[in-house]
């Protein structure tokens, strides 16, 4: 039983830890529809681009295209996350279950 108990905290952190990864692949995909969309606008053909300290002079279809690239990760990422956090729901639920059955047989 406390190895049960013990587990349950730990799927209880790996989910608290797998919410934040997914919250924070979120916010990276937001942010990358918003520059694409605004780029999508720019009437000009070259644009500035941040590497590290400096900026660059690029072709906007270049960075739109390089956006778009990270974005297919990031949702690729995601989509792993997700399916990661399904399973570890599962398993606490399971856990749950486990528990309650012993506090319910007096153990």
């Amino acid at each position: 039983m406390e190895n049960d108990v013990y587990n349950y905290q730990l799927y209880v952190q790996n989910l608290q830890n797998i919410l934040v990864q997914k919250q924070s692949l979120q916010l990276q995909l937001e942010e990358i529809k918003q520059t694409v969309e605004e780029l999508s606008k720019y009437n000009k053909d070259i644009v500035y681009k941040s590497v590290g300290p400096i900026l660059i002079e690029k072709k906007k279809d270049d960075v739109i295209s390089e956006l778009n690239d990270t974005k297919e990760e990031l949702e690729i990422k995601l989509k792993s996350i997700e399916k990661q956090e399904e399973m570890i729901k599962k398993k606490i639920d399971e856990l749950k279950d486990k528990l309650k059955s012993y506090s319910n047989n007096g153990i």
